[in-house]
């Protein structure tokens, strides 16, 4: 099923996709990039033609608005989750655990938790890395009494 939509700006017809429009639903909801990818079922790569999409972000940006013009419509904005979040991470008067609670939302509404890139240019690489890695292991374990070693 392909939708349509009309760009105010331009007044022209813009088509998504299903997958794009689930994109978008969940970017309106205020789910991060990545997990908005996912949920539409876009792998992790096509991230960049997402973002760089002028059309994909413009029909975000009118669908944010529409729901910003609605003062009854019962939802925080996003904005307004994360400045809340925000001033309970700052209060002291909120023990440690709420605080950080509230870091850890917080860095996953703004997409923060993303898994690094770790880049691998062959199968040479990976083995060496793991060899190196085994290696430095079974130093520290050999140079350690009999005594001290951990279950």
């Amino acid at each position: 099923m392909i939708s349509q939509s009309t760009n105010t700006m331009t007044q022209k017809r813009q088509t998504f996709t299903e997958k794009q429009l689930r994109f978008i639903n969940a970017r309106v909801r205020g789910a991060p990039v990545m997990v908005a990818l996912r949920e539409a079922g876009y792998s992790p790569t096509s991230r960049r033609d997402l973002s760089q999409n002028a059309d994909i972000q413009v029909e975000i940006d009118r669908r944010l608005k529409l729901v910003d013009d609605k003062p009854n419509s019962g939802m925080m904005e996003r904005v307004e989750k994360r400045k809340l979040l925000a001033r309970m991470a700052r209060n002291p008067k909120l023990p440690p655990r709420d605080r950080m609670m509230a870091i850890e939302i917080d860095n996953k509404m703004a997409g923060h938790l993303e898994p690094e890139k770790i880049e691998i240019f062959g199968m040479g690489d990976l083995l060496a890395l793991v060899r190196d890695r085994s290696r430095d292991e079974k130093n520290i374990t050999d140079s350690m009494p009999v005594g001290e070693l951990q279950p």
